[in-house]
């Protein structure tokens, strides 16, 4: 009962430290000028952990999957504005939300993980942003405790992150590595119909701003941009109002459902991600390139809102809403005492309470089914049968 009451009274300072770090409270943004930040991703105050998760007699394995924290634009034309930090990699709002990512997902498995940072398996997309918001989140989750304190000034132990070279990885940047997806993209109508619906918004981008964007997924990097712009404060058009953020969301929107419309793309965009969680899932003991074998309680992997949003949809429980920074999908495996071996799914994003998810309408799905949805869309793209429990 004595656990259970500190338990909830950290959360209540954790949530009331990330509430005023991120939330609505006036905070200084990156031009010294008092603002307040509109996005806030996980108000913990909110995000609750949940009384099965702090139980974690079940838990055997956890992956998560994660969008990069919020980050300077990576186009902006002829603008003259200044950014903190280069084009593209993380704002300060940025790296404190994945430091807070990572203190909550401590807090969320804090009777699972243990303060040996070696248990952990981390790999980022080989971008600069999304390597820094891995970092940024393994400091959360395994601050030096005990024997793991090295140096009494430093707050920090290094854990290490791997990435493949983008035109190699089909994991968490498939887009950038796999033709097929190109080739299967032009056979579809929808990025016409994209590109012809947002051609006024973006005819005006290009006029006003510079940003000479031309095919359809130029549409959600116009959407990302100015989004950016928009929480950093920046001076924008007034044709960018609340009906064109709307507007381009819902293309942003349309351009992800494009790129998981049949059962060949679905099976490229995710069908490789899908086999690396199933696969990290399963196996507890991993063997280096040393030939030491190192047991792993939890595996990160740090991608892009358009990977997210193509696994969420490839599972059938996308709510058509995009990823925002630091969206973070959690699968976790559990030895329950009804079910057997069962891998449960849980999305974070926004603050909102942590939503746990049923993939293809399956609650509490069994090892083998999970498998089977894996080896389905692989091979196919789609779920070929399974019974909904």
């Amino acid at each position: 009962m004595l656990s259970t009451l500190l338990t909830h009274q950290i959360i209540a300072l954790i949530s009331t430290t990330f509430a005023m770090v991120l939330g609505t409270e006036e905070v200084k943004n990156e031009n010294d000028h008092e603002a307040k930040l509109e996005y806030c991703h996980t108000d913990v105050s909110s995000a609750t952990v949940g009384p099965d998760i702090n139980a974690n007699d079940t838990l055997k394995s956890v992956v998560m999957i994660l969008r990069h924290g919020d980050r300077n634009p990576i186009g902006v034309g002829n603008s003259n504005k200044h950014w903190i930090g280069s084009l593209g990699q993380l704002s300060n709002a940025g790296k404190q939300r994945m430091y807070e990512l990572g203190r909550y997902t401590r807090l969320r498995y804090k009777n699972f993980l243990s303060d040996n940072p070696d248990e952990c398996y981390a790999r980022s997309a080989e971008v600069d942003r999304c390597i820094s918001s891995a970092s940024l989140v393994l400091t959360g989750m395994y601050p030096p405790n005990g024997a793991y304190v090295w140096n009494t000034c430093l707050n920090w132990q290094p854990v290490p992150i791997r990435t493949v070279p983008r035109e190699l990885d089909f994991v968490l940047k498939p887009s950038d590595s796999q033709k097929a997806i190109r080739e299967e993209l032009e056979k579809l109508n929808e990025p016409r119909v994209i590109l012809d619906k947002m051609r006024s918004v973006l005819e005006l981008a290009k006029r006003d701003l510079g940003l000479d964007y031309t095919n359809f997924e130029q549409v959600q990097w116009l959407y990302n941009d100015l989004k950016c712009q928009y929480e950093q404060h920046k001076e924008l058009p007034d044709w960018y109002d609340e009906d064109v953020r709307e507007t381009l969301h819902e293309a942003a929107v349309q351009t992800q459902l494009a790129f998981t419309s049949t059962s060949k793309l679905r099976a490229l965009r995710s069908g490789p991600m899908l086999k690396e969680i199933l696969f990290r899932l399963t196996h507890d003991n991993i063997l280096d390139s040393e030939g030491v074998t190192h047991i792993k309680k939890i595996s990160l992997f740090c991608t892009h809102d358009t990977e997210i949003a193509a696994l969420l949809n490839t599972l059938s429980v996308w709510n058509k809403q995009m990823p925002g920074y630091g969206a973070t999908i959690y699968f976790e495996r559990h030895n329950d005492k009804d079910y057997g071996e069962i891998v449960k799914m849980f999305y974070l994003n926004g603050p909102n309470e942590v939503q746990e998810l049923k993939p293809y309408g399956i609650y509490n799905c069994d090892l083998d089914t999970f498998m089977e949805i894996v080896n389905n869309v692989e091979r196919h793209g789609t779920l070929s049968k399974c019974d909904t429990k």
